[in-house]
């Protein structure tokens, strides 16, 4: 493997997608995304550069060992179902000179969401 090589991290089986959603930060912004791939551990997503300041705020964090908390809401078979998602920011990584990628964990389904995307994730085997 080369030193250029991303190293993977999740254990689970990642699955490239293309799911449309939102995105509310701990301040109630909200944020246009695609999730790009998801595993049953966590998403990556991509959206706008310039959301980033929204969020990551430049305020002084009182707890810097727990990630930035974020509510996704994704749009799963053709926006026939829409889950909520408690997620915990893992890593930012820039996309382009207009995109960026965001890697979250799960931490809280809400409203059933767990099984539901359980079920999506075991159809795209």
């Amino acid at each position: 493997m080369s030193i250029l090589d991303l190293e993977e991290r999740r254990i689970a089986p990642r699955f490239e997608v293309a799911l449309p959603g939102q995105l509310t930060t701990e301040a109630n912004h909200l944020v246009e995304m695609v999730v790009s791939n998801i595993s049953s551990s966590g998403v990556q997503l991509e959206m706008q550069q310039h959301e980033m300041p929204h969020l990551l705020p430049n305020d002084h964090s009182q707890n810097t060992m727990s990630p930035v908390g974020v509510k996704l809401s994704i749009d799963l078979q053709d926006q026939l179902d829409t889950i909520h998602i408690r997620c915990g920011v893992v890593y930012v990584q820039r996309k382009s000179h207009s995109h960026c990628i965001v890697g979250c964990r799960f931490e809280k389904f809400y409203d059933n969401a767990g099984p539901r995307l359980e079920s999506f994730i075991a159809n795209q085997r």
